[in-house]
């Protein structure tokens, strides 16, 4: 009798779990909006969860090469996570204004490759830095690549019902009103400025 192979499964031993595509890495999107200072009565937790926020619309990052990491460290007893998001947005143009993200603090929500949403900047927003360049060869990215930081007393939290509490606005990339609340600016995919009324 032939040998008969066994198709692996999710469990592959008594005590055992194997995760299926649970561990999988990587960030699918990433979503920008204003940083506000809310109070702690304005946003409720289960836990590590966010289930209540204030409605806001968010913008989605139009990039690739997009990556999240945090890291815990302590500081005169207190612990303190730094929270980094990175990101390249190809092709360097005299039409982008994607300058304007140094302007301002933002809340940043990543979407990571299994389904999680988490929040970086929660109650002291983040901060952004880009590099700008096009390599020494034809084969490296001509583009900026955006690093934006936050420093929490907590791990990045993560958000229930994402589509409960925040309405996707996915035709432009970033929000670029530095010095008012009353207009927001938006640079949409084809270069165009447009300025809209709240």
């Amino acid at each position: 009798m032939a040998d008969e192979k066994i198709r692996p499964s999710c469990s592959i031993g008594s005590g055992i779990e194997r995760h299926c595509k649970t561990l999988q890495g990587g960030i699918s999107k990433i979503y920008i909006f204003p940083f506000v200072e809310y109070s702690r009565t304005q946003i409720n937790f289960v836990g590590q969860s966010i289930i209540d926020f204030p409605s806001r619309t968010v913008f989605e990052i139009d990039a690739t090469g997009m990556s999240y990491s945090e890291t815990s460290s302590v500081d005169k007893g207190n612990i303190e996570w730094s929270q980094t998001v990175s990101f390249k947005v190809p092709e360097t143009t005299s039409s982008s204004e994607i300058y304007k993200l140094l302007n301002k603090d933002y809340f940043v929500i990543t979407l990571d490759n299994i389904g999680n949403y988490r929040i970086i900047g929660l109650w002291n927003g983040a901060e952004s830095s880009i590099q700008d360049g096009s390599g020494s060869s034809k084969s490296e990215m001509n583009g900026y690549s955006v690093t934006i930081k936050a420093k929490e007393d907590n791990q990045a939290y993560y958000i229930d019902d994402f589509e409960s509490i925040f309405t996707p606005h996915t035709k432009g990339g970033y929000v670029f009103n530095p010095y008012t609340n009353a207009v927001e600016n938006y640079l949409f995919q084809d270069g165009n400025n447009y300025i809209f009324n709240n």
